[in-house]
């Protein structure tokens, strides 16, 4: 079960990877960090306003590997800029808002480790009453015997 903790990190920097991010990996106690942005298209299905929205625009990457003796650290951002849509049943407008994070941090000495993702996706209309809102937080942590000693997941999805 060990290597539970080690592909959590194995997950997190294929992901960077495969998506583009170009991270420069430094060992000590420095920083291998990355910065860009990636077109973002997404159909939305807006369930207070009863209407699909088509939203585009950018999305802004951030991603920070660190590497030292003990641990390695793998934190990503994610947050939309310009993203916007238009109702396809209203034809009111929509702006992408929010911020998701992750960091996965695994020992090299005991193969104990701990991810935590949190995403706030906000999809906000004109007006009241149609805004779309979702909170979404997990964490696993696995400790030196492979064993996963906290589990949490929760979701809310609200209209406002």
């Amino acid at each position: 079960m060990k290597k539970l903790s080690i592909l959590f990190t194995a997950v997190i920097a294929a992901a960077v990877l495969s998506i583009g991010w170009t991270s420069v990996v430094k060992t000590a106690a420095n920083d291998g960090a990355s910065s860009t942005s990636v077109p973002f298209n997404m159909n939305v299905f807006i369930p207070c306003a009863g209407e699909w929205v088509a939203l585009s625009g950018d999305l802004h990457l951030l991603s920070n590997v660190t590497i030292n003796d003990n641990n390695a650290v793998v934190k990503v951002h994610a947050q939309p800029q310009g993203v916007t849509g238009e109702g396809s049943v209203t034809g009111d407008k929509y702006n992408a808002t929010g911020v998701t994070q992750s960091t996965t941090k695994t020992s090299f000495v005991n193969g104990s480790s701990n991810f935590t993702f949190v995403n706030n996706f906000r999809i906000i209309g004109q007006g009241s009453g149609n805004n779309y809102l979702v909170h979404m937080l997990v964490h696993v942590t696995v400790n030196a015997n492979g064993d996963v000693t906290a589990t949490v997941g929760e979701t809310t999805i609200d209209c406002k």
